[in-house]
Protein backbone atom coordinates (compact mmCIF):
# COMPACT_ATOMS: atom_id res chain seq x y z
CA UNK A 1 0.00 0.00 0.00
CA UNK A 2 1.39 3.50 -0.95
CA UNK A 3 2.24 6.37 1.50
CA UNK A 4 -0.45 9.24 1.24
CA UNK A 5 2.37 12.06 0.91
CA UNK A 6 1.25 15.75 0.61
CA UNK A 7 2.36 17.53 -2.94
CA UNK A 8 5.10 19.80 -2.98
CA UNK A 9 2.35 22.65 -3.91
CA UNK A 10 0.74 22.22 -0.87
CA UNK A 11 3.42 21.84 1.32
CA UNK A 12 4.77 25.02 -0.05
CA UNK A 13 1.73 26.70 0.20
CA UNK A 14 1.54 25.79 4.08
CA UNK A 15 5.13 26.56 4.74
CA UNK A 16 4.27 30.38 3.41
CA UNK A 17 1.46 30.63 6.09
CA UNK A 18 4.87 30.44 8.83
CA UNK A 19 5.64 33.89 7.90
CA UNK A 20 2.53 35.35 9.93
CA UNK A 21 2.52 32.91 12.19
CA UNK A 22 6.98 33.66 13.08
CA UNK A 23 6.27 37.55 13.55
CA UNK A 24 2.73 36.52 15.97
CA UNK A 25 4.74 33.85 17.70
CA UNK A 26 7.85 36.57 18.29
CA UNK A 27 5.53 39.51 19.10
CA UNK A 28 3.76 36.69 21.58
CA UNK A 29 6.87 36.25 22.86
CA UNK A 30 7.92 39.79 23.93
CA UNK A 31 4.18 40.99 25.10
CA UNK A 32 3.67 38.38 27.09
CA UNK A 33 7.51 38.39 28.83
CA UNK A 34 6.70 42.24 29.19
CA UNK A 35 3.51 41.39 30.60
CA UNK A 36 5.21 38.51 33.01
CA UNK A 37 8.14 40.95 33.94
CA UNK A 38 6.75 44.23 35.87
CA UNK A 39 9.89 45.61 36.35
CA UNK A 40 10.71 45.58 32.75
CA UNK A 41 11.24 49.52 31.13
CA UNK A 42 11.42 49.56 27.65
CA UNK A 43 13.55 52.61 28.41
CA UNK A 44 16.10 50.88 30.34
CA UNK A 45 16.60 47.31 29.60
CA UNK A 46 17.28 44.95 26.42
CA UNK A 47 14.97 42.52 25.37
CA UNK A 48 17.41 39.39 26.73
CA UNK A 49 17.36 41.02 30.73
CA UNK A 50 13.79 39.45 30.39
CA UNK A 51 15.55 35.48 29.57
CA UNK A 52 18.44 35.88 31.40
CA UNK A 53 20.20 33.39 33.92
CA UNK A 54 18.05 33.29 37.42
CA UNK A 55 14.96 34.66 36.16
CA UNK A 56 11.85 32.78 37.21
CA UNK A 57 10.15 33.85 34.46
CA UNK A 58 12.86 33.28 31.92
CA UNK A 59 11.64 30.54 30.45
CA UNK A 60 8.46 32.62 28.87
CA UNK A 61 11.05 34.53 27.14
CA UNK A 62 13.40 31.79 26.32
CA UNK A 63 10.76 29.31 25.05
CA UNK A 64 9.25 32.18 22.89
CA UNK A 65 12.42 32.62 20.84
CA UNK A 66 13.14 28.68 20.59
CA UNK A 67 9.75 28.26 19.11
CA UNK A 68 10.12 31.55 17.07
CA UNK A 69 13.19 30.61 15.58
CA UNK A 70 11.51 27.01 14.87
CA UNK A 71 9.13 28.64 13.07
CA UNK A 72 11.52 30.59 10.92
CA UNK A 73 13.40 27.49 10.14
CA UNK A 74 10.07 25.79 8.81
CA UNK A 75 9.27 29.17 6.65
CA UNK A 76 12.87 28.77 5.12
CA UNK A 77 10.66 26.08 2.39
CA UNK A 78 8.76 28.63 1.35
CA UNK A 79 11.46 31.37 1.35
CA UNK A 80 13.39 28.61 -1.05
CA UNK A 81 10.59 28.02 -3.41
CA UNK A 82 10.13 31.62 -4.51
CA UNK A 83 12.55 32.26 -6.52
CA UNK A 84 13.61 30.59 -9.64
CA UNK A 85 17.10 31.87 -10.00
CA UNK A 86 19.67 29.83 -7.50
CA UNK A 87 21.27 32.72 -5.99
CA UNK A 88 17.70 33.53 -4.27
CA UNK A 89 17.94 29.64 -2.84
CA UNK A 90 21.61 30.49 -2.05
CA UNK A 91 20.10 33.60 0.16
CA UNK A 92 17.74 31.50 1.69
CA UNK A 93 20.56 29.75 3.52
CA UNK A 94 21.94 32.94 5.48
CA UNK A 95 18.11 33.27 6.47
CA UNK A 96 18.47 29.68 7.85
CA UNK A 97 21.40 31.24 9.85
CA UNK A 98 19.67 34.10 11.19
CA UNK A 99 16.87 31.91 12.35
CA UNK A 100 19.42 29.55 14.19
CA UNK A 101 21.03 32.50 15.63
CA UNK A 102 17.55 33.34 17.04
CA UNK A 103 17.40 29.84 18.65
CA UNK A 104 21.16 29.97 19.87
CA UNK A 105 19.82 33.84 21.92
CA UNK A 106 17.05 31.37 23.96
CA UNK A 107 20.01 28.70 24.53
CA UNK A 108 22.75 31.22 25.84
CA UNK A 109 20.48 33.72 27.58
CA UNK A 110 21.32 36.91 29.40
CA UNK A 111 23.93 36.26 31.77
CA UNK A 112 25.90 33.50 29.53
CA UNK A 113 29.56 34.42 27.65
CA UNK A 114 27.96 33.95 24.19
CA UNK A 115 25.07 35.74 24.56
CA UNK A 116 25.82 39.13 23.23
CA UNK A 117 27.55 37.68 20.08
CA UNK A 118 24.76 35.23 19.20
CA UNK A 119 22.31 38.17 19.55
CA UNK A 120 24.68 40.84 17.84
CA UNK A 121 24.72 37.84 14.53
CA UNK A 122 21.07 37.64 14.41
CA UNK A 123 20.42 41.24 14.57
CA UNK A 124 23.13 42.04 11.70
CA UNK A 125 22.15 39.16 9.53
CA UNK A 126 18.77 39.56 9.85
CA UNK A 127 18.98 43.23 9.02
CA UNK A 128 21.56 42.33 5.38
CA UNK A 129 18.34 39.24 4.49
CA UNK A 130 16.56 42.27 3.70
CA UNK A 131 18.93 43.77 1.05
CA UNK A 132 19.91 40.00 0.05
CA UNK A 133 16.31 39.36 -0.84
CA UNK A 134 15.65 43.10 -2.09
CA UNK A 135 18.63 42.09 -4.42
CA UNK A 136 17.13 38.52 -5.50
CA UNK A 137 13.87 39.55 -5.82
CA UNK A 138 14.82 42.36 -8.02
CA UNK A 139 16.39 39.76 -10.44
CA UNK A 140 13.45 38.07 -10.50
CA UNK A 141 11.93 41.30 -11.93
CA UNK A 142 9.87 41.83 -8.70
CA UNK A 143 10.64 45.28 -8.55
CA UNK A 144 8.26 46.45 -5.82
CA UNK A 145 8.50 44.09 -3.67
CA UNK A 146 12.58 44.54 -3.97
CA UNK A 147 12.02 48.24 -3.61
CA UNK A 148 10.36 47.35 -0.55
CA UNK A 149 12.53 44.90 1.22
CA UNK A 150 15.50 47.18 0.03
CA UNK A 151 14.24 50.15 2.01
CA UNK A 152 13.60 48.25 5.06
CA UNK A 153 17.17 47.39 4.79
CA UNK A 154 18.37 51.00 4.90
CA UNK A 155 15.59 52.16 7.54
CA UNK A 156 17.10 49.21 9.59
CA UNK A 157 20.74 49.83 8.84
CA UNK A 158 20.55 53.55 9.69
CA UNK A 159 18.29 53.65 11.86
CA UNK A 160 20.64 51.30 13.91
CA UNK A 161 23.87 53.19 13.16
CA UNK A 162 22.34 56.58 12.83
CA UNK A 163 19.89 57.30 15.90
CA UNK A 164 20.36 57.70 19.34
CA UNK A 165 18.44 55.28 20.95
CA UNK A 166 17.38 55.18 24.58
CA UNK A 167 17.94 51.80 25.33
CA UNK A 168 18.53 48.41 23.97
CA UNK A 169 15.17 47.20 23.92
CA UNK A 170 14.47 50.62 21.88
CA UNK A 171 16.35 49.92 19.17
CA UNK A 172 15.83 45.78 19.59
CA UNK A 173 11.44 47.14 18.90
CA UNK A 174 12.50 49.08 16.48
CA UNK A 175 14.39 46.05 14.20
CA UNK A 176 11.83 43.85 15.32
CA UNK A 177 9.14 46.09 13.85
CA UNK A 178 10.72 46.20 10.36
CA UNK A 179 11.63 42.36 10.64
CA UNK A 180 7.76 41.86 11.02
CA UNK A 181 6.72 44.12 7.97
CA UNK A 182 9.30 42.31 5.92
CA UNK A 183 7.98 38.56 7.10
CA UNK A 184 4.17 40.20 5.78
CA UNK A 185 5.84 41.68 2.80
CA UNK A 186 6.98 38.56 1.77
CA UNK A 187 4.32 36.32 2.87
CA UNK A 188 2.25 38.96 0.84
CA UNK A 189 4.21 38.36 -2.24
CA UNK A 190 3.77 34.56 -2.05
CA UNK A 191 -0.12 35.06 -2.07
CA UNK A 192 -0.57 37.34 -5.10
CA UNK A 193 1.70 34.27 -6.79
CA UNK A 194 -0.61 31.73 -6.08
CA UNK A 195 -3.45 34.00 -7.71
Amino acid sequence: MAKASIPRKSLEKYACFLGPVTVLSGLLTIVISILSNPWFDVLKHALSDMGRVGLSTAWIFNGGLLITSLLALGYTYCLANIFSRKLGVAFSGIYIVSAVSLALISVFPEGTDPHYYVSLQFFILMTFNLLLFGIALLLEGRIRTAATSISMFILSLVGSVAVKWPSVASIELYNVAIYAGWFILIFSTTRSAEK
